[in-house]
């Protein structure tokens, strides 16, 4: 296998207003077409209908979610 081929993860994160959709904005027009972007996965599954919760157990469960989307 080339160097090359291997695919490579960078994680953006940061709070709100911390220059994120900046800089991969930057980062996107530097290697022009060369990376794939996603959503946030919070962002996601909060705004796909999941409302957030103080309950323990169902803060795990979304945690866990979460987790599993981001490591895809």
């Amino acid at each position: 296998m080339n160097i090359t081929d291997v695919k490579k993860r960078i994680v953006l994160t940061g709070g709100p207003g911390g220059v994120k959709t900046t800089a991969v904005d930057l980062i996107r027009r530097e290697f022009s077409g060369k990376i794939a972007t996603v959503p946030e996965a919070a962002t996601m599954i909060f705004n796909g209908g999941i409302a957030r919760s103080n309950n323990n157990h169902v803060l795990k469960t979304q945690q866990t979610a979460i987790f599993n989307l981001q490591n895809i």
